[in-house]
């Protein structure tokens, strides 16, 4: 298995990422048998998977090189690397909004915490684009009730709410996003009591 693994790290600087991949599942099957778990060859399993634009097993690997070894500082590089790769897919704004892919990448994303107000936009913009508006309208005043000042999500939800006919709602959201547009409100202008 060593020397397989040197033969997967030799493909691997040669860029001959399947040829790679194909050797290293074949000493992660060896592993297995043997009843023995290394979080290295399923993390390189993940950047291989990576390199070969394989997203969603890259992040199965990688996810479960995590949960072997979360400290190891390589496979917490790789799963950032991974995650985000990912996150920029979904909200690539050329991407095909009822791409079937978007609800299982989004999930992953929300199952490793890297999902944030735009991966969730994106989210709701699938689900208007197969004809699941009131599921989207949800999930939108989610991410509004957590990130008031998301301007993208009230511009979403503005152009959603005209479409559905709500046409008060939709200019709610529109004032909403325009004073999103103004800045921060300052830190002294919000009521309460002040805190140390």
């Amino acid at each position: 298995m060593l020397a397989d693994m040197n033969k997967v790290h030799e493909h691997g600087e040669r860029r001959e990422y399947a040829e790679a991949k194909k050797l290293a599942l074949k000493v992660s099957g060896g592993l297995s048998w043997a009843g023995v778990q290394s979080g290295h060859v399923t993390w390189v399993l993940a950047v291989l998977s990576d390199y070969l634009g394989e997203e969603e097993e890259a992040f199965k690997f990688i996810s479960e090189a995590m949960r072997m070894d979360p400290l190891e500082p390589s496979i917490q590089k790789s799963f950032d690397i991974i995650t985000d790769r990912i996150r920029r897919m979904l909200i690539d704004p050329e991407r095909d909004l009822a791409d079937d892919s978007t609800p299982r990448l989004h999930g992953m994303l929300v199952a490793a915490g890297k999902a944030d107000e735009l991966v969730h936009i994106a989210m709701a913009c699938h689900l208007e684009a197969v004809g699941r508006d009131n599921e989207a309208m949800k999930l939108l005043d989610a991410v509004l009730l957590l990130a008031p000042a998301c301007r993208d999500a009230w511009v979403v939800k503005a152009m959603m709410a005209k479409k559905l006919g709500l046409i008060d709602e939709a200019m709610a959201a529109e004032v909403e996003a325009s004073a999103c547009d103004s800045g921060p409100v300052p830190l002294f202008a919000i009521p309460g009591k002040a805190v140390a």
